[in-house]
């Protein structure tokens, strides 16, 4: 090997090493204006999914509280995070999700029991879906698909003595090229909810061979989903799918935020005279109307209103409380009611995770002995929380009474 070459392939190397790898880029989902007044929610959710067990991600935005009103009689409350898709269409206190069943069926030759593949039934809150599949490894293909939906058979097109008509059939498609598999979307309001009833008809040709030495032999396969006959005359068969949704507690985990109840509560401090006071009030939640309460990580702090770094003050405090543990200038008062969020996710399976949040850059904490002028005994702190982590939708909402309240999220900002 000679010396220019080594050189040259050393280069070769250094410089591929010195290519920066290229990091997953944030999705900024821009700004929000809310306003709620008479119990009006004003509530939303952005577009796109996300999947929290392919990494951890972040949810960070300003949040300025000013169109808040403090008057006797009127309160408000803002969120902002994440919900599982399926949450029966709630942005605000999306406390629940909802499951639907997955059913396969075999594929089976009409007129024999050869099982040439599959048709999966699943469904969500709008539609029922239909899936074909041919088996792996069989050397078969779709060469057509119909399928009938609906909340009986009794319409379903039929000969005389019983037999389904594939031909009149709602949904046909013919695949040119064929297929090893294929998709049918149905609307909700085509087959009802309860139980479904699915007639799914495939013609499949498949190669054959009887022995090593035989030519590869064509054979079209008409075949069918389901065990229930249509008649006792003929081969024709559909499945029954039940597409009931199953409730199940917990959808995801927010921002919340809230503020002391007494009137004039964001009012100045007397001239000459500031003091420590409560202002706002921010938590992450997983079930609305909770907060601290539900705080469980690392540990459940034995009294969670023993807190720190929940409450802020949007103006002044006196030197003394100026020079305590966690007190800053534009962190934990003098905060104008503008406060910078940033939510951490991670997922510990598909259906559960955990979340941190830091309000102006500081976690939040308890104390388990009492207060003290220290840095407290759990810290940083944060919750567990349930939902399903492959889908998760990021939402939003303000719900206010009594007055005309508004809120902004801006620089809203996703991070994976």
């Amino acid at each position: 090997m000679s010396r220019r070459w080594l050189s040259a392939v050393v280069g070769s190397l250094l410089a591929l090493l010195l290519v920066p790898i290229a990091q997953a880029a944030d999705t900024n989902l821009g700004d929000l204006s809310l306003s709620s007044s008479n119990w009006a929610e004003d509530s939303g959710n952005f577009p796109g999914i996300w999947d929290l067990t392919q990494g951890d991600m972040t949810i960070s935005f300003t949040y300025d509280g000013n169109g808040l009103v403090d008057a006797s009689g009127a309160h408000a409350w803002a969120e902002l995070g994440v919900r599982s898709l399926h949450s029966g269409g709630f942005n605000f206190n999306p406390n629940s999700r909802y499951t639907y069943n997955t059913t396969t069926f075999d594929l089976r030759a009409e007129g024999s029991s050869t099982d040439v593949g599959d048709v999966t039934v699943s469904s969500d809150e709008t539609n029922i879906y239909v899936k074909f599949v041919v088996n792996s490894g069989s050397n078969c293909t779709i060469a057509r698909t119909r399928v009938q939906a609906g909340s009986s058979v009794s319409g379903f097109p039929r000969t005389w003595w019983g037999d389904a008509v594939p031909s009149r059939f709602n949904h046909q498609t013919i695949h040119s090229p064929q297929v090893i598999e294929y998709v049918y979307t149905i609307s909700r309001s085509e087959v009802g909810d309860g139980d479904v009833y699915v007639a799914a008809n495939a013609q499949i040709y498949c190669d054959t061979q009887r022995n090593p030495r035989s030519r590869i032999v064509r054979t079209c396969i008409d075949a069918w989903a389901g065990g229930v006959p249509f008649s006792r005359i003929g081969d024709t068969r559909y499945a029954i799918y039940d597409s009931s949704a199953t409730r199940v507690d917990g959808s995801g985990v927010w921002f919340a935020s809230d503020y002391d109840w007494t009137a004039g509560t964001f009012g100045p401090d007397p001239a000459g005279s500031p003091s420590l006071d409560i202002d706002d009030k921010f938590t992450i939640s997983r079930f609305g109307g909770h907060a601290e309460g539900d705080y469980n990580l690392p540990q459940t702090p034995p009294d969670p209103w023993n807190n720190t770094h929940f409450w802020f003050d949007r103006d002044d405090v006196d030197q003394w409380q100026a020079a305590m543990w966690g007190m800053a200038p534009g962190v934990s008062y003098n905060t104008n009611g503008i406060y910078h969020v940033v939510i951490t996710l991670h997922a510990t399976s598909a259906t559960a995770g955990t979340a941190y949040m830091t309000v102006n850059g500081a976690s939040q904490g308890f104390y388990s002995n009492g207060w003290k002028d220290a840095e407290p005994e759990i810290y940083p702190a944060g919750m567990t929380f349930t939902g399903d982590m492959q889908q998760l939708q990021v939402f939003y909402g303000l719900l206010g009474y009594g007055a005309t309240h508004s809120v902004t999220f801006s620089d809203i900002t996703i991070g994976q």
